[in-house]
């Protein structure tokens, strides 16, 4: 209750104000009511329209164990935010041919992999909190683990809003087969030792694993890192992953997530490996951390060089897919370097220089403080 506060005054202000009989218990302070009202602003419902994006798969024939397998791809076309999507497995296949679902938008995984209800082949992702301003296209993303002949697709049966109509649906995606080959296999594994930063350090390393493609070589298409640590994601940027030479820049989701989307990939030969190292910038606070690890299979696409499917990156066998890089305890744990003012080498590296030049860089810094100071 505001009269039930306290201010301390000064002699000045004391002198602004006239002064009344002084109160001697709280029972005397008047009730407080704010008046007026106010009035909540309109909610504009949306209208979205649903249609067979221009990029949906063909029908295909896939292998028993591939991984990251597009299904459907819808385009919303409109506006409105969507908060949910209900899809039903149709064909003549079966419900455990399919592994896993999610719910993509391009390289950015939206959902946790959800399976299929086993008496009528449907799945329902809910929360979803899609904004749709024009055009999205939204992808039906799988892992099988099917059986050889059977057929199997996928059909958008619902999609709500948070306020608002959607038209367009029922729609179906294009048959999916099963062949009987198997797609190969890559590994992951922790490698290298990395250095705590400071606060407010850029360009710096924040992990360092290992693949290794087994039975079959493959591309890696797409790498997608959690991050398990304390750091705010806002507090982490201008993210990029290396191996080698190559390099590709990457984004960090609101909800924690670095997408590296490579584009045509990188190359490991069959029982080859490839050391990738992620780099960025880091602000935050002292002794909050960063420990980035891969959450989901799907987390990694690396489309096999013989069949030409994700190759499986499977979780629960010893030393096998991401199943010694799938948990905070299995990552590089950084931890963040800082006083109560932390300064910060950034640059630039070492190099010559002319004899007669201006406005040359010689050092860049930053200064990150734990409270508020005025240097």
């Amino acid at each position: 209750n505001f009269f039930k506060k306290v201010f301390v005054i000064n002699a000045a202000e004391m002198a602004l104000y006239n002064v009344g009989t002084a109160y001697t218990s709280v029972s005397q302070v008047p009730a407080y009511a704010r008046g007026g009202s106010v009035t909540p602003a309109p909610v504009t419902p949306g209208a979205v329209s649903v249609s067979v994006a221009p990029g949906n798969p063909l029908a295909m024939t896939v292998t028993t164990n591939a991984q990251g397998v597009e299904m459907l791809r819808v385009r919303l076309s409109g506006t409105g935010t969507v908060k949910e999507m209900k899809l039903k497995r149709l064909g003549a296949g079966a419900v455990g041919d399919i592994a896993n679902a999610y719910i993509y938008d391009g390289a950015t995984r939206l959902t946790s992999g959800k399976s299929l209800s086993a008496a009528t082949g449907e799945v329902t992702f809910a929360t979803l909190d899609v904004s749709v301003s024009g055009s999205k296209d939204l992808s039906v993303v799988v892992e099988f683990a099917g059986t050889a002949g059977n057929v199997n697709y996928f059909s958008l049966l619902d999609m709500k809003l948070s306020s608002g109509t959607v038209s367009g649906l029922p729609l179906n995606g294009n048959n999916v087969t099963i062949s009987g080959a198997g797609s190969g296999r890559l590994d992951v594994a922790k490698t290298g030792s990395i250095a705590n930063p400071n606060v407010g350090a850029k360009g710096i390393q924040l992990s360092e694993f290992k693949f290794t493609t087994v039975t079959e070589g493959a591309s890696v298409k797409r790498v997608t890192l959690l991050q398990g640590g304390t750091v705010k994601p806002s507090d982490i940027t201008n993210l990029k992953i290396k191996t080698g030479t190559n390099e590709w820049s990457g984004s960090m989701t609101s909800t924690g997530y670095a997408v590296f989307d490579m584009g045509s990939g990188h190359l490991i030969p069959k029982g080859e490996e490839a050391v990738f190292k992620v780099y960025g910038d880091v602000s935050g606070k002292k002794d909050e951390t960063v420990i980035l690890y891969f959450e989901n299979v799907s987390d990694i696409l690396a489309i096999g060089d013989q069949y030409g499917f994700g190759v499986a990156t499977p979780s629960g066998t010893t030393n096998q897919g991401i199943n010694a890089f799938d948990g905070t305890s299995e990552a590089h744990t950084l931890t963040s370097q800082g006083g109560v003012l932390t300064v910060t080498f950034n640059g630039p590296s070492a190099a010559n220089i002319g004899t007669n030049t201006s406005d040359t860089v010689l050092l860049r810094y930053s200064m990150t403080a734990a409270t508020n100071i005025e240097v």
